[in-house]
């Protein structure tokens, strides 16, 4: 693995290594992905608001099959999940930042992933009739039945 020759890459690799089993083994997986995020700026940075959503829709282009799909979505989560760790590990982020990241990206995976579904489902079958309803969705579906404890 050829890393970037920054100084502030290197001091920050060996502590989040330390403490992050699962970016040290990420990064050892894909040897690409550290210099591919540290050069993209998402070690240092959090992405602007709606940013998952629009990377995974590209991500998620030219996506074959459901097998493809899976493959995709997990490559995705993990390149993700390894930034917004170390972001963590590194006091780039404090918790609620954290915190909002994750719920961001797993919105993101959900609706990328059941809006692939349902196009490839429309596809092979006569759609469904369209929601009257604007604001019906997963999420809205999830957080109203959720909060109800059901």
């Amino acid at each position: 693995m050829r890393l970037p020759s920054d100084q502030d890459l290197a001091d920050q690799l060996a502590g989040v290594f330390a403490f992050s089993d699962f970016v040290a083994d990420s990064c050892i997986r894909d040897p690409l992905l550290l210099t591919q995020l540290w050069n993209g700026g998402d070690l240092r940075q959090a992405p602007a608001a709606g940013a998952y959503g629009r990377r995974l829709y590209a991500f998620l282009e030219g996506t074959a099959d459901i097998d493809d799909l899976a493959g995709r979505l997990r490559r995705f989560r993990r390149r993700e999940m390894v930034a917004i760790a170390w972001r963590d590990l590194t006091g780039k982020a404090d918790l609620a930042a954290t915190m909002a990241a994750l719920s961001e990206l797993a919105e993101a995976c959900l609706n990328q992933a059941l809006a692939w579904l349902y196009a490839r489902q429309c596809a092979d079958q006569t759609p469904p009739p369209p929601r009257t309803d604007p604001s019906y969705g997963w999420s809205s579906w999830l957080s109203a039945n959720w909060a109800h404890g059901n």
